[in-house]
């Protein structure tokens, strides 16, 4: 019985590490990848129009369809695509921004 509960200990405490390192990786990769540089596009080029971008980033897959004026005067605005994204949910908006960056560069 004694050796059956530290099996089962060891187990669980092997479980838990996994879990744990799993996480730390993916917390660690997202990190990286919100840091990583939106590909701003020419938006003189711009056609008029709905564009499909996406962008991939393992535990975040984004794609969606960009109306170019729906957007454009904002990003018009900045000059860039680096505007305002939604607090508390970065990784989120920077696929979304990556996306979006992707969809315009598209519509040329």
């Amino acid at each position: 019985m004694k050796k059956a509960l530290k099996i089962a200990g060891l187990l669980v405490l092997a479980l838990a590490v996994t879990v744990t390192a799993a996480l730390w990786s993916s917390i660690r990769e997202l990190k990286k990848l919100a840091a990583e540089e939106i590909l701003a596009p020419d938006l003189s080029d711009a056609a008029d129009g709905t564009w499909r971008g996406r962008t991939d980033w393992k535990l975040i897959q984004v794609e969606l369809d960009v109306s170019v004026r729906a957007i454009l005067d904002r990003i018009l605005a900045a000059q860039s695509t680096d505007v305002d994204v939604i607090s508390g949910a970065t990784f989120s908006s920077r696929a979304i921004l990556h996306a979006v960056a992707d969809a315009l560069n598209n519509s040329k």
